[in-house]
């Protein structure tokens, strides 16, 4: 019987599933099983077949089960005493199972850990953007009143707890993974490992499928399960606050030799800008300059400094003395933005949401 069972949803991507499952088997720990599930997308035993390895079993889904169905599968096959995720176009660096195998069996009690996670933002085409840690965080249940803060294949869960709290909800297209955290912290928590052992890949050809509208559809089904829970917190903007405060702390630490006597620059006016506005102000850190694609179209009544485009602060003020903190939240204004920052050839700045 394997230790670790990892499963691996695929649909339609063989070229990215061929690199996610060598991530997998070139594990420093090797008693694990591979469970591949494919959601009735394109055939992908030959990509199963080249790799020879009988760590692997493979499962088709005869007709869509969408995300959480199609994990569920592999729960359900699932031999291993814990059970960590890894979808087809995400890598686990070589050690990623040993260290959290480590925790688990050094901590019998706890149900479950997780790492640090490298976010990586890749063009189309392959070029990468931008890759960091967004943020580095221990367990707190009240997060889950604001944000989900744990991605995925971060974290590895004892299969009785799975079983225990019940498995992806099927009826939701988006944020499965959210409900199913919420459901745990209710009963239990996860230790945090901060060591960085994994690689989340996002790409503007399946985030800028979803407009605003289809990207709040998908949502709406979660948010209205799971009303009660959030209208438990009360004011969730505090638990909000809380978490994003947490996270710009980690990054003004971790990277504090990045923009040291840098003049600071806010790429953002809405919410996230605003947002890290009032952190920097608090800590007394000066923002130089304040830019956004609108303007001073953009403008609120939290600051009076001037908002600047970012092609006229790039054509009058941008030097190497400058640092960006990129403040923007939808993911595809995120792409938006690092693909403006890289035809500029900019290189300093950090994401900050």
């Amino acid at each position: 019987m394997p230790l670790v069972s990892v499963i691996v949803p695929t649909y339609n991507r063989p070229l990215s599933l061929e690199k996610t499952l060598i991530s997998i088997l070139n594990q420093t720990f090797s008693d694990i099983e591979i469970i591949v599930v494919n959601d009735a997308g394109e055939d992908v035993s030959n990509v199963i077949r080249i790799l020879d390895d009988d760590r692997i079993s493979y499962i088709e889904n005869e007709k869509n089960k969408g995300l959480a169905g199609t994990r569920n599968v592999g729960i359900l096959k699932a031999r291993g005493k814990y059970v960590s995720f890894l979808d087809d176009d995400d890598l686990f660096y070589p050690t990623h199972i040993e260290i959290l195998v480590n925790e688990m069996e050094d901590k019998p009690q706890m149900a479950g850990v997780y790492s640090d996670v490298n976010m990586c933002y890749m063009r189309d085409d392959g070029v990468i953007l931008q890759e960091q840690v967004i943020y580095s965080l221990d367990w707190k249940k009240n997060y889950f009143y604001g944000v989900n803060f744990l991605n995925v294949l971060s974290y590895m869960l004892k299969k009785e707890v799975i079983i225990d709290i019940g498995l992806f909800d099927e009826s939701l297209r988006a944020l499965e993974d959210y409900d199913m955290l919420i459901r745990l912290s209710k009963k239990y928590y996860l230790k945090h490992v901060p060591v960085i052992t994994c690689k989340y890949i996002r790409q503007n050809k399946t985030m800028g499928a979803l407009n605003a509208t289809c990207f709040v559809d998908r949502r709406k089904p979660f948010f209205d399960k799971n009303k009660l829970f959030f209208e438990s917190a009360g004011d969730i903007n505090k638990y909000r606050t809380e978490f994003f405060n947490d996270t710009y702390s980690y990054k003004m630490k971790t990277y504090a030799d990045r923009f040291k006597d840098k003049k600071i620059v806010v790429f953002g006016a809405g919410e996230g800008g605003r947002r890290l506005f009032g952190f920097l102000k608090e800590k007394n850190i000066p923002v130089s300059f304040l830019i956004d694609s609108q303007g001073e179209k953009s403008k609120n009544d939290w600051t009076d400094k001037y908002i600047y485009t970012p092609d006229q602060f790039f054509e009058s003020f941008y030097d190497k003395d400058c640092f960006i903190f990129v403040a923007v939240g939808m993911i595809v204004h995120i792409f938006e933005v690092l693909e403006y920052l890289y035809n500029k050839n900019c290189k300093d700045f950090l994401l900050m949401y």
